[in-house]
């Protein structure tokens, strides 16, 4: 589950990007203008889902060497 949390939201990026780029190159400003957008948001999601997992990975690592 850990690395859903991290995996699918890198996927969600790589997809927007792809079908961002693909918009472009059917030369619809719009959805091209939505899907940075999303872009922005979902790379603000996947780096707090990744600074999360590497808090949580380090406490888990830590409380390994106390016990």
């Amino acid at each position: 589950m850990k690395y859903l949390r991290v995996g699918l939201p890198f996927v969600v990026v790589f997809t927007c990007v792809l079908n961002g780029f693909l918009a472009y190159s059917d030369s619809n400003n719009m959805a091209v203008v939505a899907y940075i957008t999303a872009l922005f948001g979902w790379i603000a999601i996947a780096h707090d889902e990744y600074l999360t997992y590497q808090r949580n990975k380090r406490i888990e690592n830590v409380s390994d060497t106390i016990a």
